[in-house]
Order: structure tokens, then sequence, then C-alpha cells
């Protein structure tokens, strides 16, 4: 994405060999929204806390449309649908699995199953945090 943000900046596209930020949420990451789960008693926060970020950076890309050609523009409109969506089903979800698919198919499979559960079925994924939270406090 460092050539999303030096395309905003300069108004010219091209490919930057070196990272002009320093920080990456992905898959593998050691600190994230997975660790400052930590500091959350309940699985809802978690899923708000993410489920904001998404709206957040979905909207950026939705306003500035004109930087993406129309497939990827017309998927950021789904994701920001699908995020907003989210936001309404606190228990579970069945719809747009496919969307969500699309959207972490490049994560690590635990991150995948991690993040469809947290997101789709909280009500399932609850009684499992506050277990791992009894566990973290020991």
């Amino acid at each position: 994405m460092d050539w999303l943000n030096y395309s905003f900046k300069t108004e010219e596209f091209g490919y930057i060999e070196e990272p002009y930020i320093l920080y990456r949420q992905h898959g593998k990451n050691q600190v994230g929204i997975v660790k400052a789960s930590n500091k959350f008693n309940k699985i809802s926060q978690v899923r708000d806390v993410s489920i904001d970020i998404k709206i957040g950076i979905f909207e950026t890309y939705v306003q500035n449309e004109n930087i993406f050609d129309k497939e990827i523009k017309k998927q950021n409109e789904k994701a920001l649908e699908y995020f907003k969506m989210l936001k309404t089903k606190k228990y579970i979800n069945f719809k747009k699995w496919g969307l969500f698919y699309k959207l972490y198919k490049t994560e690590t499979f635990i991150k995948f199953i991690e993040n469809f559960m947290v997101l789709n079925m909280p009500i399932i994924v609850a009684p499992i945090f506050k277990i791992r939270n009894k566990i973290l406090k020991i």
C-alpha cells in the first residue's frame, strides 16, 4: 500500500521500493488487533473496533474512487456495505460469506478462521473469549 500513500501525496502512480509507513497489519503480526484484544473484556469490543477500522478504511477508498479501476472500486463499495451490515448483526451473520472470503483469502488459515468467527459468529466465540481472558489473568 506504499504506492497508495505516495499517489495521494503526489498524484502520481508508481512502485516505491522502500516503505513509507512504519507499521503494516497482516496475518503474521506479533502485535495488532489480536494483541490489543487482551485489553478487552468482551468479544463484542474486539469485533466493534475491528469493524470500525474496516469501515474507516473502505470509506476512504470509496471517497477516493478515482484512483481505483472499476473492479476494485466495486469491490471497495461492496466491502464497505458488508462491514456496515456487520455492525447491525450482533450475534450471527449468514450473509455475504463469499465477499468475506475475497477480502480475507490471503490471510493465514488460523487468522482467516479467527476473523470469520469474530466477525460473523461472535455468539459462538464469546464463551471461548471469556475462557481465554480468565487464562490470561492467571
